[in-house]
């Protein structure tokens, strides 16, 4: 933990942790925003170095920060196409500051406790245990803003919409960037919906097999290596169904063979979505 005797009384964030390299902060800001709910993000390097006209190394030695500080987490290495070309991409699962695993907090900065607060400070709690609004200074120019972020904004000055991110950058390139990706799909619903067929196809209980976070990463990598190859996101969703419904019908994983005992051989990350190559068995079997 991080903290100073005289240090600021505020809460850890992102930008705390990415303090030392300002790209690093902006490609965090814009891949928060560009992933939306899926928190999926398949940017390649290059293509960043152009949008914000940068060097390339400069553009690695943020993403070097971004994966070491946690708050980028590598699903799959490449989305297809040629290495040396811009559309070679890695997927990274976006986390907020919140969402960090433990280990990844032990760095982080201490908010400073104060001392007791004085009676009726309009900054304490009320009686409702609602929050008093802070004073306003009389004639004060500063504009308020609601709900105002803590991160950078790359969006364009004429509006934060992100279609308008479709816009070639100042440097003139056209780089097309579509938000949310895979056509508007939910990735996390759509994964969560493929979880409760596994459940529900290979008869286990909810309350004994949680989608742990493990399961979640590996799902993932599944999902986009079905997105590749399906015609559309629906597709995608189907194959990966057809995965687990191709398990589902074998005597011997689903311990129906007598030749098990009654042991069943179906689990999520180790029988039908530990990888690609398995996976594609499955479809053929």
């Amino acid at each position: 933990m991080s903290t100073q005797a005289n240090g600021p009384s505020i809460y850890c964030s992102a930008e705390w942790h990415l303090r030392d390299n300002p790209r690093a902060c902006a490609i965090y800001s814009l891949a928060l925003r560009l992933s939306n709910s899926s928190k999926t993000f398949f940017l390649s390097q290059p293509q960043l170095a152009q949008y914000f006209g940068w060097s390339l190394s400069a553009v690695k030695d943020a993403f070097r920060l971004l994966k070491k500080s946690g708050l980028f987490v590598l699903i799959q290495k490449g989305r297809g196409g040629d290495v040396r070309s811009l559309d070679f991409a890695s997927t990274y699962h976006v986390l907020t500051h919140s969402e960090l695993p433990k280990d990844e907090t032990k760095d982080c900065w201490v908010k400073r406790e104060k001392g007791p607060r004085v009676k009726n400070d309009p900054r304490s709690k009320n009686t409702q245990g609602e929050k008093q609004p802070s004073p306003r200074v009389e004639n004060d120019p500063t504009p308020r803003v609601k709900n105002d972020p803590l991160v950078f904004d790359v969006s364009t000055k004429k509006s934060t919409n992100p279609e308008n991110l479709d816009s070639p950058p100042c440097g003139g390139t056209d780089i097309s960037i579509s938000a949310p990706p895979y056509g508007g799909l939910d990735l996390d619903a759509a994964l969560k919906d493929v979880w409760q067929h596994y459940l529900t196809a290979t008869h286990h209980d909810p309350k004994l097999n949680t989608f742990t976070s493990i399961r979640k990463k590996i799902g993932m990598a599944r999902l986009q290596e079905c997105l590749a190859k399906a015609s559309s996101p629906e597709n995608a969703v189907k194959l990966m169904k057809v995965t687990i419904d191709a398990i589902a019908k074998s005597d011997f994983h689903m311990g129906r063979d007598a030749k098990t005992n009654g042991k069943k051989y179906n689990d999520w990350e180790n029988h039908i979505f530990k990888s690609l190559e398995q996976m594609e068995k499955w479809w053929q079997a």
